[in-house]
């Protein structure tokens, strides 16, 4: 067999080794599209706990510190308090999993990610484990 040929065939038989291995990576190149879970991706962030029991401890803090007998205009501002504060600590999660998209999405040459819940017509490569994955491997885990 000349050196040609086998090289070729060489070549061929890894891109067949790499689609029995990546398919979802090969899939999703050709589509274009990756789809997420966002709830999950956000249930399964490594801090997703800890970040809750914060969030939880500062409420009952708050509802706590504003008593049994408030009005509304009180109760209102003291939502919107609880409300603020969960954004601010829940935002740092929101960041790291927005990263961790963007970085699979561009691992396997995705141009577009939609969150599953949000498309309508069509399909795309569901990258939601890849991105958990990512999340780990982001947070040192």
């Amino acid at each position: 067999m000349s050196e040609k040929k086998r090289f070729v065939l060489m070549g061929l038989s890894i891109l067949a080794a790499l689609a029995c291995v990546c398919p979802v990576a090969f899939a999703a190149v050709e589509a274009g599209v990756g789809v997420i879970d966002t709830q999950a991706l956000l249930r399964r962030h490594p801090r997703y706990e800890q970040t809750l029991t914060q969030v939880i401890e500062m409420a009952d803090r708050k509802q706590k510190d504003a008593g049994a007998d408030i009005d509304e205009g009180s109760f209102n501002r003291l939502r919107d308090e609880v409300a603020e504060e969960e954004w601010r600590l829940m935002q740092p999660l929101f960041d790291e999993i927005e990263a961790a998209i963007r970085n699979v999405a561009a691992v396997i040459g995705l141009t577009h990610v939609v969150d599953k819940d949000r498309l309508y017509l069509g399909s795309g490569t569901d990258i939601t484990e890849d991105v958990v994955r990512e999340l780990i491997r982001m947070s040192g885990g």
